[in-house]
């Protein structure tokens, strides 16, 4: 998993850091749909130091988007995913998945 090895490389006193600013490779998630409200509901789940197993992740705070965030997040995410598929070489040091 790419976010543990940046965790592990990068780890510092105050937590994983990227750039300088902190980083939790996430370790699962949870989508529910609240069809009330055409909304879903996310929970990103992470890990919060080195030592920690998947299975001891911390499990992060409920979010509701709406269909709208939801659409706009996913164009996002496409448009990232792209980016970084599309890249000839990672940067020096970071391993490429």
């Amino acid at each position: 998993m790419l976010g543990f090895e940046l965790r592990v490389r990068n780890f510092t006193p105050e937590g994983p850091t990227l750039n300088d600013e902190p980083t939790f490779p996430v370790a699962g998630w949870e989508i529910s749909t609240v069809p009330a409200y055409e909304a879903l509901i996310i929970r990103l789940s992470f890990l919060s130091h080195p030592l920690q197993r998947v299975e001891e992740a911390d499990p992060g705070r409920r979010y509701i988007l709406t269909t709208k965030q939801a659409t706009e997040l996913r164009g996002m995410l496409d448009r990232a995913i792209q980016k970084l598929q599309s890249a000839a070489a990672p940067p020096a040091g970071v391993p490429k998945n």
